[in-house]
């Protein structure tokens, strides 16, 4: 697509803007609320405070339908040349290129959970250090905060690991849906060898 204007380009914008709009209000995202604000987002608070991720509860067979559009969106704006204004997450683009979610992806969005509980935790080498910690209860949650287990009960010495890899297990496989939707919809548009050669960075930037 030649030229920074036209009906074409203006289109990609308009789609962009929906996606990344919402009113500021919690849990009201408008229009589809297929991506909401990190929490980093939200309290301004560690770093990338602009980006957007996956709603981890948007996962109903119309939302799912919605994420595959939206990767065939982004891959026809990679392959016209078209830059789409949307800050996501980088575990999504690491996702297309079949790269690994780290800890540090995680953080982007949830600064405060990683640093506070999780780094802590994995830096103890011994009894009496986790007992320097601030005492956390065993609760599992999601990106956004939503609840899905409460034991009641604290994490301890002796069951720590286990708390740390089911945090960590939801934190990674909480978007599995959507990510797999939106995989199917970019490959059904560009070859996944073909976005194989991009680095996720490259990727991050074309679109």
């Amino acid at each position: 697509v030649l030229g920074q204007g036209g009906p074409y380009r203006a289109f990609f914008s308009d789609i962009s803007r929906e996606l990344m709009t919402h009113s500021g209000q919690k849990n009201d995202y408008y229009p589809f609320n297929l991506f909401i604000p990190t929490t980093n987002n939200i309290h301004k608070i560690g770093s990338y405070r602009d980006l957007y991720y996956i709603n981890p509860h948007s996962t109903s067979m119309q939302d799912l339908q919605y994420y595959q559009l939206i990767g065939q969106l982004l891959a026809m704006a990679l392959r016209t040349n078209i830059i789409m204004n949307i800050n996501l997450a980088p575990y999504i683009w690491k996702y297309l290129v079949k790269e690994s979610m780290t800890l540090d992806d995680l953080e982007m969005i949830d600064v405060n959970s990683i640093q506070n509980i999780i780094k802590p935790l994995l830096a103890c080498e011994n009894e009496e250090e986790f007992n320097q910690l601030s005492s956390h209860r065993y609760v599992i949650t999601t990106s956004d905060g939503l609840v899905l287990k409460d034991y009641n009960k604290q994490v301890t010495w002796s069951n720590r690991q286990d708390y740390i890899s089911e945090f960590l297990s939801t934190r990674y496989h909480e978007s599995s849906l959507q990510l797999k939707a939106l995989l199917k919809g970019f490959t059904s548009m560009i070859p996944h060898a073909a976005i194989m050669l991009y680095t996720w960075q490259e990727l991050q930037i074309k679109v």
